[in-house]
């Protein structure tokens, strides 16, 4: 149906098209163009029967007529050289009548546009119809007779003109200059297929109008295209110019005579060119917006505000927020992935001078998007050149050592450091503070301590000591009349039998007594403490007692005491009673009771002197049934034993579960080796549960 009209050129672009959109928005990832084609789908369902609107309306007209049923493709060929005979012979008459005309056939391409600008004709091809159309009295002669189909579908039709400049002959006539503006158009429409049409026709004019003598005969269907035309006049020899070499006088005014039309083009189009490019940059636009949407909101982390061009030489003397707070502006796509990190917060002090500075904040992204506000939008910066000095380390001893003690001067390991900062901070500063506590000491002391920067009196903050910490030695020394001595508790007795003891600790293991000089040389040591009586303790015990000292000789601390921690433990014994009786407890009236083994072993461990007194009759053991239905149950006994001192821990039963069967009054016990229920232990006052 579309066969032979432009609709198969629109089709194959169509598709073309259609793939050259399916690889760009599958494959690559262009967000306006993507944006176009999702609003242009809708538009294709009205363009297309639009587009193709000639096309739909002669498919609709062939079916109709039904011609595609009607011939066949021999009879369609046979009608075609019967149109070709016709025609050659037409233009044998035209010709031998010196008439001239214009004949055109339709093939792949569809000239119905140029057939609604003659005369509908629609009649069979004959030599005698074509001869009498070209007739110059008739008002069918000037123009093209257009032949479609195998019939004369239109006479006096107009066709587009050639507009090229270079003709064979100014004096051709409409028809003449018509055929080859004709062929242009065909070659630009079929893309090629007829390249050259021009020259060949050029070519053909100059064959077919040599000099007189040697003019060749023209082909009867020829003869319809060309008059004789006169012959050209030689170009002189001093203006002939070699193809495509200028005068050489003014290159620029050869350039612009060959390519004038190429480069008015050009200009033409810029206008044209700058408004697509607004137009494309305007769709970007609103399709990234559409596709990716922009959102502003304050980023929920604060950002670190960094000192940048900071000259070496210049310090920061006051305290500058450490960071802000920033309003983000960016499309979907950066929120999902924007970090802390992305986002820097700066102070530039590049051009700040010595003094108080008030320093605008400027935040910049590393993803798409901007920062569109800051908190706080400024800061204060206080600048200050460098300097540095040394100064000397003081040490301030804080405490007391013990009582008896002194110390001597404290020794810094370095005693002098370097104090670096802002010149106006670094010259109030006069020495290097360290402070070093006592808790007590009876011996010489070292320790690394921090310094700090003092002045007249005054802690001077922000700047920097190297090193900043020192090794301090404090040398500590008996004072006269006083001497530290060694301490021993005095436990004289021990515990009952069947107990053990061991000192565990006493503090403090020295004290300082006072005294003349003389009795304190030669005083015996360790001194001892007041005795400590063991004889009725069973338990561990903690006391305070005091030091027995020699006449003349007294403790250094008034109401000195000794802390004294004895462990008390009693000494292990262990024994085995074997075939204790299994006492039930708790059974229900009606029900009786047989137990497998009747009789256990019991092993106690505990104090040697309270197991090795007990009896027979001192230890029971004994199995809960209470609220136990008739069945067979596995249960564990627990063991009783008539004297304090003896834990649970220490008592063990062998076996430690055994089988009780509780059975009604009249009815036998089971036979053995059938299987009895399983209880679980009773050890937590669970209700026992028989197995299946």
């Amino acid at each position: 149906m579309i066969r032979g009209t432009q609709a198969v050129s629109l089709l194959r672009g169509t598709l073309i098209l259609l793939l050259i959109v399916w690889l760009l928005t599958n494959l690559v990832r262009l967000v306006a163009f993507s944006w176009l084609v999702r609003g242009l789908v809708i538009m294709a369902a009205v363009a297309v029967p639009i587009i193709f609107q000639q096309e739909l309306r002669r498919a609709v007209d062939m079916v109709g007529r039904a011609r595609i049923l009607t011939f066949s493709r021999q009879s369609h060929e046979s009608s075609r050289q019967r149109v070709i005979r016709e025609i050659c012979a037409a233009a044998e008459r035209l010709s031998e009548r010196r008439h001239g005309g214009l004949v055109v056939l339709e093939r792949e391409i569809s000239l119905r546009e140029y057939v609604e600008t003659g005369v509908r004709v629609d009649a069979v091809v004959t030599d005698e119809l074509l001869t009498t159309t070209f007739w110059p009295k008739t008002e069918l002669h000037d123009g093209a007779v257009i032949i479609s189909a195998d019939r004369i579908a239109a006479a006096a039709c107009v066709l587009p003109l050639s507009a090229a400049r270079q003709m064979p002959d100014r004096n051709m006539g409409l028809r003449h200059r018509a055929a080859p503006g004709h062929q242009r158009g065909i070659r630009r429409r079929r893309r090629g297929r007829l390249r050259g049409e021009w020259q060949h026709l050029a070519r053909r004019q100059r064959a077919h109008h040599p000099p007189p003598g040697q003019r060749a005969p023209l082909h009867p269907a020829q003869r319809v295209l060309w008059r004789r035309a006169p012959a050209a006049q030689p170009v002189p020899a001093d203006t002939r110019r070699l193809p495509g070499v200028g005068s050489g006088m003014n290159p620029f005014r050869d350039f612009w005579e060959r390519h004038d039309d190429t480069v008015r083009t050009i200009l033409n189009q810029l206008g044209w060119f700058a408004m697509a490019l607004v137009l494309a940059v305007i769709v970007w636009v609103v399709a990234s917006t559409e596709d990716d949407p922009i959102s502003e909101r304050v980023f929920n982390s604060r950002i670190d505000i960094r000192l940048v061009n900071l000259d070496s030489d210049v310090l920061v003397v006051n305290d500058v927020p450490e960071s802000a707070r920033v309003t983000v502006r960016a499309p979907q796509s950066t929120w999902a992935r924007l970090t802390a990190s992305d986002i820097q917060v700066q102070a530039d002090v590049k051009h700040a001078r010595t003094g108080e500075q008030v320093v605008p904040l400027q935040a910049v992204m590393s993803l798409p998007g901007a920062v569109v506000g800051i908190e706080p939008s400024q800061v204060s910066v206080q600048l200050d050149v460098a300097d540095r000095k040394t100064v000397p380390v003081i040490v301030g001893v804080t405490g007391e050592p013990t009582v008896g003690y002194q110390i001597r001067a404290p020794q810094p390991n370095p005693t002098e450091v370097t104090v670096y900062g802002p010149a106006t901070l670094v010259s109030l500063v006069t020495e290097a503070y360290a402070e070093f506590p006592l808790n007590g000491e009876r011996s010489d002391v070292n320790d690394t301590v921090s310094l700090t920067a003092r002045g007249q009196g005054q802690r001077v903050d922000n700047v920097q000591i190297e090193p900043s910490r020192v090794r301090v030695t404090v040398p500590i020394e008996t004072r006269e009349g006083f001497r530290s001595v060694s301490v021993l508790p005095n436990i004289p007795t021990s515990p009952p039998a069947g107990y053990i003891w061991r000192l565990e600790s006493y503090e403090p293991v020295t004290i300082t007594v006072t005294g003349p000089q003389s009795r304190l040389n030669n005083m015996a040591v360790p001194v001892l403490t007041d005795p400590i009586d063991l004889s009725n303790q069973t338990q561990s015990l903690e006391r305070e007692v005091g030091v027995i000292l020699p006449s003349g000789i007294e403790p250094a601390v008034e109401g000195q005491t000794i802390r004294v921690n004895i462990m008390i433990e009693a000494i292990e014994g262990f024994r085995q009673f074997d075939a204790v009786a299994i006492e039930l407890q708790g059974l229900t009236p009606g029900y009786r009771a047989v137990i497998t083994p009747e009789t256990v072993t019991v092993l106690i461990s505990g104090p040697r002197f309270t197991v090795n007194g007990l009896m027979g009759e001192d230890v029971r053991v004994i199995v809960d049934v209470t609220g136990l239905l008739p069945d067979t149950y596995q249960l564990n006994p627990t063991v009783n034993v008539a004297r304090e001192g003896i834990s649970q821990e220490g008592i063990s039963v062998l076996p430690r579960v055994v089988e009780v069967e509780i059975i009604a009054d009249g009815t036998p016990a089971s036979a053995p080796g059938q299987p009895t229920p399983t209880l679980m232990p009773t050890s937590e006052a669970e209700t026992p549960t028989p197995s299946p």
